[in-house]
């Protein structure tokens, strides 16, 4: 039992480990390792007469901080994305980050002699 909470929360620190100096390769490579400690949190949940009782309540609160962390720093992420798309946005339609339209660029003329 100790085993599986030990491997989740191993999991959980390399996540926050990788969230923190972020690449999509690095993200990527987090997923099978949380499938498994969701498997095994699962599993310790459902086993009869063992699970959580058998966890001391200090364990969980702390893999619980763990968690309330990396969730954080996703959620911190998302933020930080949707604001540089808001503003990449903003600029490919000629408005400003705030929503007001941008000026008008000057008209540009053209002069021929000849």
């Amino acid at each position: 039992m100790r085993s599986n909470i030990h491997n989740a929360k191993q999991s959980v620190a390399e996540l926050r480990a990788t969230l923190l100096t972020p690449s999509f390769e690095g993200l990527e490579s987090q997923v099978p390792a949380l499938e498994a400690a969701v498997r095994e949190l699962e599993a310790l949940k459902s086993a009869p007469g063992s699970g959580t009782r058998a966890l001391s309540r200090s364990e969980m609160q702390s893999f619980a901080v763990d968690l309330l962390g990396v969730a954080r720093l996703i959620e911190h992420g998302m933020l930080f994305q949707q604001g540089w798309a808001r503003i990449l946005a903003a600029s490919a339609c000629n408005y400003q980050p705030n929503g007001e339209p941008a000026s008008a660029p000057p008209a540009a003329t053209v002069s021929v002699q000849g």
